[in-house]
């Protein structure tokens, strides 16, 4: 703690609740939408990587939506959180783990070379081995927010 005040949470987060937010899918939208409320309020610190954000762009596709929105969505969405760089050696540990999948070792491996706090992912059965946190949105902010929602 600095001047008293609690370190601001820096949390990765998966191509699943972006996209949950930005195009509004239900269920899962509100929980998200908290999430990145929380980032605006300075609450915590939102980050992601560069193949999580082309992820979004593919399911884009799949979801119908257009270039031109999701472009301005991301455009908007980008001036809130920030996309950090991939380390070589994020690629490298992935690899030797022989994890059944290499994406999400990847963002996790990424996410131990920053030394973040956690990872907020719908799909947390595929880092059930994960040395650090993570969390579904809604388990985040039940844990770590429940005061203020």
């Amino acid at each position: 703690m600095a001047g008293g005040k609690p370190e601001t949470l820096k949390v990765l987060v998966d191509s699943d609740v972006i996209f949950d937010f930005i195009s509004a899918r239900l269920p899962f939208y509100h929980d998200a939408e908290r999430v990145f409320v929380l980032a605006e309020k300075g609450l915590i610190s939102i980050v992601t990587l560069p193949h999580l954000i082309v992820n979004v762009w593919q399911i884009r596709a799949h979801m119908r939506i257009s270039n031109k929105a999701m472009h301005k969505s991301l455009g908007q969405l980008l001036t809130l959180i920030n996309v950090l760089d991939e380390p070589a050696t994020a690629i490298t540990k992935a690899l030797m783990a022989q994890s059944p999948d290499f994406e999400d070792r990847v963002t996790l491996e990424c996410a131990i070379a920053y030394k973040l706090d956690a990872i907020l992912s719908r799909n947390t059965k595929h880092f059930r081995k994960s040395p650090m946190k993570v969390y579904t949105p809604k388990q985040f902010l039940t844990e770590k927010f429940s005061a203020i929602n």
